[in-house]
């Protein structure tokens, strides 16, 4: 186990060597030039940016933790994926919201993370220390400021997919239990086949198809096309947050 752990920490890193191996060809954008092991190093390890104190990051809140950082930021997102979401704004920031969804991924949720510690302790466990750790530890770990500029839930995400595994489980242990009724079997299964592919996924979808639905929504390719066409024949597009350089010859492919 301890060698496999090994062996795929390793497969991991060698995907930076394209960092490396590219940084050789000295491009036009090289960011820290990391074409030298040691400068690889001080690019994969961040100093650019500069260093904290991790016992400073973690005992001195840059904002109220449980407030601000563990309700609006964590819990409030959690809930959005798992119990419901309004399309009010002038309640988008409330923690708990039971539009759309009725809080039943997380009922679902709840029912999986019991049965899984009734019948499996040692493997739920294992899954609560994911959870908590691409959770709450996170939080401790990033220490986010008041006044973040946008969503931050792709930080959570870790912690969401660990939750969806109890919602999975607890599927499987509802619709068990249901089999295994010896009186009204066919109520309870009608009752769990309804909740489990009417209730919540197709309400999910129902619920969320219309703010995802990106039919018809050509703002990405417009706006790339417009920029390309004011560039003359030898121009360089730098793109925001993006190491790419393209020639303006590049338009026509967006005819």
């Amino acid at each position: 186990m301890s060698l496999a752990a090994i062996l795929l920490v390793t497969i991991g890193y060698t995907t930076y060597l394209t960092v490396f191996c590219r940084s050789q060809l000295n491009p036009r954008l090289d960011e820290n030039d990391p074409e030298t092991l040691p400068r690889l190093a001080s690019y994969l390890n961040r100093e650019q940016y500069g260093s904290e104190d991790i016992i400073s990051q973690i005992f001195h809140r840059k904002a109220d933790f449980w407030g601000y950082q563990v309700r609006e930021m964590y819990v409030r997102d959690f809930g959005w994926q798992f119990i419901g979401r309004t399309r009010d704004t002038a309640h988008q920031r409330d923690t708990f919201q039971f539009q759309g969804l009725w809080g039943l991924p997380f009922l679902v949720g709840l029912a999986g993370m019991w049965h899984h510690f009734r019948n499996d302790p040692r493997r739920a466990f294992a899954v609560l220390v994911l959870f908590l750790m691409t959770g709450l530890a996170i939080i401790v770990y990033l220490n986010q400021p008041l006044g973040q500029p946008r969503e931050r839930d792709y930080s959570y995400v870790g912690s969401f997919f660990e939750f969806a595994i109890w919602i999975g489980i607890g599927a499987y242990a509802l619709m068990q239990s249901a089999l295994a009724q010896k009186r009204a079997k066919t109520f309870y299964v009608v009752f769990a086949i309804a909740l489990l592919i009417f209730a919540v996924p197709i309400k999910m979808l129902a619920h969320n198809y219309h703010s995802h639905d990106r039919s018809g929504n050509y703002a990405a390719h417009d706006y790339a096309h417009n920029v390309l066409q004011t560039c003359g024949p030898t121009a360089i597009i730098f793109g925001y947050d993006d190491v790419a350089v393209y020639g303006a010859k590049a338009s026509p492919v967006l005819d």
